[in-house]
């Protein structure tokens, strides 16, 4: 039910200017994600093409590259298709030539700046009506989720400016669109740093019925607590790719449905899981592409590169943008919606190893996890250094002999390959986040250029 803006004025219900163009934007989404593919891409089409045209004339880094480009909306796929890949790097530089002025249509400007989890932060501009579509897919994401907006809401996570590890945030409302448009119950914020143990306390004592947080966390969780920690209903994954084995074993273990989310902080939410477990590409905001290594598209169940076009945020020209994820190209989706897909997020280019012959895979870590599993280890992380060098992170549950080494050792060279050399670095405690607060079990540092020529 709509929450009105006056206390005397309750129904219908009146609100204020400021959440109006959340609300407006929400009710075309729930009629525009029925449309027709063919639809969408015709729609997309028109779209694109007046946000290629702005950056053509406002934004210095795209002027040359769409000079002479016809940017038509008949054409406009073929002109966009012919743009370089942006890449993180550029975005970063301070002379990028990618932010742009906007008319007053679309109102204030502000500055967002992403958590630099990967290790290469980056800043954008972004307009409120870009934000007022942002917030729009928010709460459609709610919906799809069907969550009660009436229950209570936990998310533990990165980034919560003011709130401690003593102290976790309470709030009367989940967020403050939903807050504002919709009467919905409680939410608390807690802190990723703050002990595994702390954390399933704060959940019991809120009684939370839905939980959001990262699957790295979710899995310290779910090992500290194989039952419910207190009446959960659902459990939403965010900010890190979500393994089917760890969705499976927190539905089984504390009886909760798993949703999964995909979204960045530059871009907002880029897909989101419908009723059927699909996820559905945010089309009425963004263009997804998933890219072989040779630039062409992805065909259904490939992988590949996820590159992004920015159709609704005229202050930075997000064109082509390469998140730095793999997923796979997803095929239309039984649940009716005309919306583009993905198969599934795989995961960051940084968890593809490198073999010294300079060659690229996604290693299967499951001889570790069944390690970890079987209550041998706590927490693992695995570092690819260099072509044929790994370091191998433990929390170990007890101390390791020469044997249980030996063991670890075979297991990383079956990951890898068994030309790698492994060392070990143990912890007393919990291995440390990335500076994002999110956590990958398996990282590749070796620098770009000995990716290329290998050993």
């Amino acid at each position: 039910m709509l929450k009105s803006s006056s206390a005397e004025l309750r129904w219908p219900a009146v609100i204020d200017h400021r959440h109006a163009e959340v609300f407006a934007t929400l009710t075309q989404l729930e009629s525009t994600q029925w449309l027709p593919a063919a639809r969408l891409h015709e729609l997309q089409a028109v779209q694109l093409s007046a946000r290629l045209v702005h950056a053509q004339t406002r934004s210095p880094h795209f002027a040359t590259r769409l000079a002479g480009l016809d940017l038509r909306p008949e054409r406009v796929f073929a002109a966009l298709a012919s743009l370089p890949v942006l890449t993180r790097v550029e975005l970063q530089a301070p002379d990028a030539g990618l932010f742009c002025t906007v008319d007053a249509a679309h109102g204030a400007v502000v500055t967002l700046k992403s958590s630099g989890s990967t290790g290469e932060p980056v800043v954008i501009r972004c307009t409120m009506a870009a934000q007022a579509l942002r917030k729009a897919f928010t709460l459609r994401n709610f919906a799809w989720q069907r969550l009660d907006a009436r229950k209570t809401y936990a998310s533990i996570r990165s980034g919560l400016v003011g709130v401690t590890e003593d102290e976790p945030r309470h709030a009367s409302n989940w967020n403050a669109s939903l807050g504002a448009l919709f009467h919905n119950g409680p939410s608390w914020s807690y802190p990723i740093t703050a002990p595994i143990e702390r954390q399933l306390e704060v959940l019991a004592g809120a009684r939370a019925h839905y939980l959001a947080s990262y699957p790295s966390n979710l899995r310290g969780l779910l090992e500290a607590s194989p039952r419910n920690p207190g009446g959960l209903e659902v459990v939403i994954s965010q900010g890190e790719p979500l393994p089917p084995a760890l969705a499976e074993a927190l539905s089984f273990a504390w009886g909760v449905r798993v949703v999964d989310e995909y979204s960045s902080e530059e871009l907002g939410a880029i897909a989101t899981q419908c009723e059927l477990g699909r996820f559905h590409c945010m089309a009425e905001g963004l263009v997804v592409e998933v890219l072989r290594d040779d630039g062409l598209p992805c065909a259904p169940g490939e992988r590949g590169r996820v590159v992004v076009t920015d159709l609704r945020n005229f202050a930075t020209a997000l064109l082509r943008y390469a998140t730095g994820d793999y997923a796979e190209a997803g095929e239309p989706c039984d649940c009716g919606r005309g919306l583009p897909t993905l198969g599934r997020i795989v995961g960051r280019e940084r968890n593809l190893a490198c073999l010294p012959d300079g060659r690229r895979y996604w290693p299967d870590l499951s001889p570790l996890q069944d390690t970890a599993a079987r209550a041998r280890l706590h927490q693992f992380q695995l570092l690819q250094l260099a072509p044929a060098r790994a370091r191998l992170r433990l929390w170990p549950t007890r101390a390791l002999d020469a044997s249980d080494r030996a063991v670890l050792t075979a297991q990383v060279q079956h990951v890898l390959g068994a030309a790698f050399t492994v060392e070990f670095e143990l912890f007393d405690g919990p291995l440390p986040r990335g500076s994002g607060g999110k956590f990958l079990e398996f990282q590749c540092l070796v620098p770009p250029a000995e990716r290329a020529r290998g050993a």
